[in-house]
């Protein structure tokens, strides 16, 4: 939804925004909130469950459900770019636009997917998670505001932001 964001940000309908990142925009101040390993999500059954790690190899005939194009277009631009540097084109079988469809999807069994390790949490058992040794660009998540439409309420929010990151 990064891209949905912008676009309320630039007409005064949404004051600040969690978005992927790196945001690169001109009249958007930013400051990041977390970072996050991108993490290989799979049936607990599943034949490559055993392995403790995998690469990008390991996954080239499988099965992918990712976000929707449109909602997840930061997202699918990051991981993209960093699939392609290895050697991966995912095999998409279905899209969803929100994340708990997409583990919810995955647990039935439609396919695999790589997701930001902040999600691992909400997984239920039938679920596992496993680092991908050569995806090592982590995932930014954002906060960003207007430039120079900073009210009072909404800097005490930015500094609560960047001080919780340095607690």
């Amino acid at each position: 939804f990064t891209e949905q964001q912008f676009a309320l940000l630039e007409t005064g309908q949404l004051d600040i925004g969690l978005m992927t990142g790196p945001v690169q925009r001109e009249k958007i101040s930013t400051v990041d909130v977390q970072t996050d390993r991108l993490m290989l999500i799979l049936p607990a059954d599943h034949p490559l469950a055993e392995s403790d790690s995998l690469s990008l190899s390991d996954l080239a005939d499988e099965p992918f459900v990712l976000g929707d194009l449109d909602r997840w277009g930061a997202y699918n631009t990051l991981l993209f770019r960093q699939c392609e540097r290895g050697g991966l084109r995912p095999r998409i079988v279905q899209t969803a636009p929100e994340s708990r469809a997409i583990i919810g999807l995955v647990s039935c069994g439609l396919g695999i997917s790589i997701m930001p390790e902040c999600l691992v949490h909400s997984m239920d058992r039938r679920l596992i998670a496993r680092p991908i040794t050569d995806l090592p660009e982590r995932m930014i998540t954002q906060a960003g505001w207007l430039t120079g439409a900073i009210q009072p309420a909404l800097a005490r929010f930015v500094d609560h932001i960047i001080a919780a990151r340095f607690a």
